[in-house]
């Protein structure tokens, strides 16, 4: 099951998306037909690959939706674009999911908190959860980067940016501080996305141009890290194919 033509937002059986809903019920007929299913779920979204974005409400979901089949033969692969920055939480649940789907996703979560951002563990993941519930409690389903301003409020961004102001502060090793940064220039994609969004919006194309030039050479630098913190050939041309016509034309 590819749920290509679905959420890509959301959940299987999350009340707030119909199209989740649909997916979950779809699940539920063909595992009453057969015990062998193999699932294909994406780990970015489509078409847009720039904003930090979290499925673990979505991993949750399908976990229970799993449980449920009691199904005799599983096959399970994720498609995903490595883009730390962007995913870090949900590729790591995601690897350690398809090996093991009764797995316990908070104690792997946990660990991997703990484990990648040691002292800032704690800002770090309040920074993740929120971006999730955010992601989960919004009823914005358009996929690429059509509804991100419905998720990424002002709100939002103030409250993610506190989350990692408190985690640079706290990460004293040079390992963890890099994990911090790698979380916040993420985070500084979203920033310059908005800003471009928010120049168009006001006519401003001069201004959404320069806002343009400094997020793709900020994405070009992501590109350089080991591994990549952000996809440079996926992020650029999405975005180059949707927004930055916009700024382009």
């Amino acid at each position: 099951m590819a749920p290509i033509r679905r959420c890509r937002l959301h959940g299987p059986g999350n009340p707030i998306c119909p199209s989740q809903m649909r997916w979950q019920e779809e699940i539920r007929v063909w595992g009453a037909l057969t015990k062998n299913l193999g699932f294909y779920p994406y780990n970015f979204n489509l078409a847009d690959t720039l904003f930090p974005w979290s499925k673990i409400d979505t991993y949750r979901r399908l976990a229970e939706e799993i449980r449920r089949l009691k199904l005799e033969r599983l096959a399970f692969t994720c498609e995903t674009i490595n883009s730390w920055a962007m995913y870090a939480p949900h590729l790591y649940l995601s690897t350690r999911f398809m090996w093991n789907p009764a797995l316990d996703i908070e104690a792997a979560l946990d660990r991997f908190y703990q484990g990648f951002y040691g002292e800032a563990a704690a800002p770090m993941a309040r920074y993740w959860t929120r971006l999730d519930e955010a992601y989960a409690r919004t009823p914005s389903h358009t996929g690429s980067f059509y509804g991100m301003h419905h998720v990424w409020t002002d709100d939002l961004v103030a409250a993610c940016r506190k989350d990692l102001e408190e985690g640079r502060r706290l990460a004293r090793t040079p390992r963890v501080r890099q994990a911090v940064e790698m979380t916040a220039a993420g985070f500084r994609c979203a920033e310059l996305f908005l800003q471009i969004r928010r120049h168009i919006a006001a006519f401003d194309f001069l201004a959404a141009k320069a806002a343009q030039e400094t997020l793709l050479a900020h994405v070009e630098a992501m590109s350089t890290n080991t591994p990549e913190w952000a996809s440079a050939r996926y992020t650029r041309s999405y975005y180059l194919s949707f927004l930055g016509r916009s700024v382009e034309k």
